[in-house]
């Protein structure tokens, strides 16, 4: 067991990431309060390292789009061999598209 720093509370080893002194769910509690207090400055730098790391952001986004979903990065392979390079629903041979609109062809990969 450990303490944290800032709300006091015992909890187990798993609650903290390595050589901090607050837990997860205070560290995100105060990254939400810096975000919201330093709007501009945060957007501004994570444009700068969006502009910088285009292929990083990238993968952060394809990331989060399979996590709306409940999928996985392998899980997206598995179904892209399973399915084998069509589409699902309408067969037609594009890249792996997890979700469309067929009437608009409104894709998200």
């Amino acid at each position: 067991m450990k303490t944290c720093k800032t709300c006091g509370v015992d909890k187990g080893a798993e609650e903290f990431r390595p050589n901090r002194p607050s837990c997860r769910e205070c560290e995100r509690a105060a990254c939400r309060v810096y975000g919201t207090a330093n709007r501009a400055k945060r957007n501004a730098r994570l444009s700068r390292w969006r502009k910088t790391n285009p292929d990083k952001a990238a993968v952060v986004d394809r990331r989060k789009r399979l996590r709306k979903y409940g999928l996985s990065e392998m899980d997206r392979a598995d179904m892209e061999e399973a399915q084998g390079g069509k589409c699902l629903l309408c067969r037609r041979p594009v890249p792996l598209v997890i979700d469309h609109e067929h009437a608009s062809g409104m894709a998200l990969p």
